[in-house]
């Protein structure tokens, strides 16, 4: 098994899902769970690869990310505190949040988005400092849209795009509202972000790519962007879009479904 997946299966077994066998109901086995990856990792032939996932084993108590998005900021921005981050959809602010370590334990501050109506009162208790905004990120303000929610809450999405990846079955019998839109430069404009800030974290389940389309990047300059692709042929266009537009995606071995990418003043520590 090759060490991404040995990796994201131990996080699994860590957090009690069944993927890849049964779970580990003892300590001693989910150590020596552990100690394989460990061994994997170290003998990584990759410098750069194999010093951040041994960062991401050292901030593994603190992570709410699904496959560390959060450790890969703090790696790539080099323990950095006090920054700002924007993420979106935000969920409950805790169930695979991109940026609840990041405010929680290193003092940032920043704006949570998350246009599903059942986990709002979740995300307001669970981040009472964070800038909350609950319109649906999306290329265009003000329009209305009608906004699929699913069983599996973390697949919800824009009803044009519940069918745009390998998830669409599980989207079947979702629950459709309207939302109301706000574009992402308009939100970040409305909650004062700084035009140079360090983290932006998309994850809307299909329409990420007419989001940065939209994305004014002469003015505003995220140092770091993680977006998910889910494998589709979106991916190839929002990497040519952000190169375009100075970034640089990095670690695409470890980073799955997702798409890790730094500014040109981002220097990572290997």
């Amino acid at each position: 098994m090759h060490f991404k997946y040995a990796f994201k299966d131990f996080l699994n077994r860590l957090r009690g899902k069944k993927r890849h066998g049964p779970v580990s109901p003892g300590h001693f086995e989910l150590a020596l769970d552990l100690a394989r990856v460990r061994n994997k990792v170290l003998a990584e032939p990759d410098p750069q690869i194999k010093a951040f996932l041994l960062f991401a084993f050292s901030f593994g108590a603190i992570s709410k990310s699904q496959i560390f998005q959060d450790a890969f900021v703090q790696w790539a921005l080099n323990g950095k505190r006090d920054g700002f981050f924007c993420d979106f959809g935000a969920t409950n602010g805790e169930f695979l949040s991109n940026s609840h370590a990041l405010e929680s334990h290193f003092g940032w501050s920043g704006i949570c988005a998350e246009p599903a109506t059942s986990w709002h009162e979740d995300l307001h208790r669970n981040r009472p400092n964070a800038k909350i905004e609950t319109r649906c990120v999306w290329a265009r303000s003000g329009e209305k849209l009608t906004f699929s929610e699913s069983a599996s809450r973390e697949l919800s999405t824009l009803t044009q795009f519940e069918d745009s990846d390998s998830h669409a079955r599980r989207r079947r019998g979702a629950k459709n509202y309207q939302v109301e839109t706000i574009s992402l430069n308009d939100m970040l404009e409305q909650h004062g972000a700084p035009e140079q800030f360090d983290y932006l974290s998309i994850d809307t389940e299909g329409s990420e790519l007419d989001i940065l389309k939209a994305f004014d990047m002469t003015r505003w300059r995220p140092a770091v962007i993680t977006v998910e692709h889910n494998y589709t042929a979106n991916r190839k266009v929002i990497h040519d879009l952000l190169v375009a537009a100075g970034y640089r995606r990095v670690l695409p071995e470890v980073s799955l479904f997702d798409d890790w990418y730094i500014e040109g003043r981002v220097e990572l520590p290997v």
